[in-house]
């Protein structure tokens, strides 16, 4: 059976039925009846559905700016963000045509070690840093924004400003130093956008101008799907069944959705875990995203799991993708399959997951606009950075092994591996190897995310969400630590305390956490980790929380 252009095998015409009466959450959805999740009120969350136009309408305004900056002779540009303005901001980094704007990089790690190699990476006389915050008092952002605007300031003096602009909602803090700093540029996003629905937004499309995208094709196919999103027939709805399914599936335990994707936009998967785990995993309730690896034996996967596939038309089509798709089928997998024709469709995928994730969210009864459990740790975070003489150090507790840990997993259970490491690619390919084999290994599906980033993305399903999580956190010493300006604290403490911070509020809701310490040589400590498949003390694990150590 098809939803519109979602081909979707093995769900049932019986459970199709019992969507059909549901058909109307678009039309609520549509004129922004908040009664749609018996939550309150959320018209100020809504702004996302008309986002689309009004950024039609500054089109101009956004071109111009994006030539202002080339005519200045800018070769680079940072984005300085968290959360939703610096993940859609990878996804624009991968597709973008790299001939046609700046090299792009994005800052949303606290490490000390990861913030030095962007640094030398960059020229930074010729970078413009996007300073980009919702609230205007990011914790993490107002740290990268001091230590690089003190960097300038020693190269341009009064004139380091010229450097740097900002993108925060109205009558933010953000918006009152912008002004005190003379930056170039401040663009005042709509105040009814939420974070993670504000990638065709300012907070999205600015970066993506930058970058070399070509937002204006990107935001006329959004438009195609803004106006394929109004129907009310679920075959002609390409949003309205996905979320549907999304919601019922989830309710029948079917809640790892996972995800294949065509290397041309892996990134996405970073945005799509934002959007669908911070909205839905709360009130004990949630879907995790999961991204798949093709070369995973199907013998991994569970009842729990349910699977989306992207892949392109034409000639760019992945058959490896299409014939992992036909084995889960045959395996009785409910199986959605997206078709795009190239990497500016994202545009459409972009608002399509929006409406589906609200939709779900209404099937689910929670309120996707909030995220209750994220401040939890932010909380306990600035606790432990009020005492700024002691240093945060790992408790040395008798370690677990591994497998003993892993083995308190049941079906329907996942594993999530919480890294506080420099994302370097040797990193995330000993993420990704460690990932495979604790599939292969327990059967669970697993997941994997850099901290602090996972804080303002999935971090919100880990706690709020059911109790089926197992969490292996992973530390490690950083070579040289940076002072933040006007902040009495360093990177490193700042890190060590959003780790601790988030393992605390993991074990006040009960979770099942492991936390390993693997020094200052961390790749030398991952590689006796995979092979030994426990955690000995000859590489500085350590089982249980951290303390200040005077």
């Amino acid at each position: 059976m098809f939803f519109s252009d979602n081909k979707v095998e093995n769900f049932s015409e019986r459970d199709l039925a019992s969507l059909k009466d549901r058909a109307h959450f678009i039309s609520q959805l549509n004129k922004r009846d908040s009664d749609l999740w018996n939550k309150g009120s959320h018209s100020d969350s809504l702004g996302w559905l008309g986002a689309v136009d009004k950024m039609l309408q500054n089109l101009s305004t956004i071109e111009a700016f994006r030539k202002e900056v080339l005519n200045q002779g800018f070769t680079d540009v940072l984005i300085l963000g968290m959360g939703g303005s610096s993940l859609s901001a990878f996804v624009f980094k991968q597709i973008a045509d790299k001939g046609q704007g700046l090299n792009a990089s994005v800052l949303d790690s606290t490490n000390p070690d990861a913030i030095s190699a962007i640094e030398k990476r960059i020229n930074l006389e010729h970078t413009l840093f996007i300073v980009a915050s919702k609230s205007g008092g990011t914790l993490e952002v107002s740290a990268f924004m001091n230590y690089f605007y003190d960097k300038l300031k020693k190269i341009k003096g009064p004139d380091a400003g010229d450097n740097f602009m900002a993108i925060t909602d109205p009558g933010t803090p953000m918006e009152v130093k912008a002004k005190e700093l003379k930056f170039c540029k401040v663009f005042l996003n709509f105040p009814d956008v939420g974070g993670r629905f504000s990638v065709l937004t300012y907070f999205g499309l600015l970066p993506a101008a930058l970058m070399g995208v070509d937002v204006d094709a990107l935001l006329n196919r959004a438009k195609e799907m803004v106006e394929a999103c109004k129907a009310e027939d679920l075959s002609t709805n390409p949003a309205l069944g996905l979320g549907l399914i999304m919601g019922a599936l989830a309710n029948q335990g079917k809640d790892k959705l996972t995800f294949f994707l065509p290397g041309e936009f892996a990134a996405l998967g970073g945005w799509l875990e934002q959007l669908i785990a911070e909205s839905t995993g709360k009130d004990g309730k949630g879907i995790l995203p999961v991204m798949g690896d093709v070369k995973s034996n199907n013998d991994n996967y569970g009842p729990d799991r349910a699977f989306v596939f992207y892949n392109f038309s034409g000639l760019l089509h992945n058959q490896q993708l299409n014939e992992k798709s036909k084995a889960l089928k045959s395996l009785g997998f409910t199986v959605i399959n997206i078709e795009i024709n190239d990497v500016l469709d994202l545009g459409k995928e972009f608002y399509r997951w929006q409406v589906a994730t609200a939709i779900a969210g209404a099937v689910l009864g929670i309120n996707p606009f909030d995220q209750p459990n994220v401040q939890e740790s932010k909380d306990i975070t600035n606790s432990l950075l009020k005492d700024v003489n002691r240093k945060l150090v790992l408790e040395k507790d008798e370690p677990l092994a591994m497998d003993s840990f892993f083995k308190q997993g049941q079906p329907g259970d996942y594993i999530s591996i919480l890294a506080y490491l420099p994302e370097t690619a040797e990193t995330v390919k000993a993420l990704k190897n460690l990932t495979a084999d604790l599939e292969a290994k327990y059967k669970l599906a697993v997941t994997y995310a850099f901290g602090p980033r996972y804080l303002h993305s999935t971090g919100q399903l880990h706690k709020g969400g059911k109790h089926n999580g197992l969490f292996l956190m992973l530390t490690c010493e950083e070579q040289q630590d940076l002072q933040i300006p006007r902040m009495p604290f360093t990177f490193g403490e700042l890190q060590a305390a959003q780790a601790l911070g988030d393992f605390q509020a993991l074990r006040v809701h009960g979770r099942r956490v492991m936390q390993v310490g693997l020094g200052k040589d961390y790749l030398g400590g991952f590689e006796k980790f995979l092979k030994v498949n426990s955690v000995p003390k000859a590489f500085g694990g350590a089982i249980g929380g951290m303390k200040r150590e005077d």
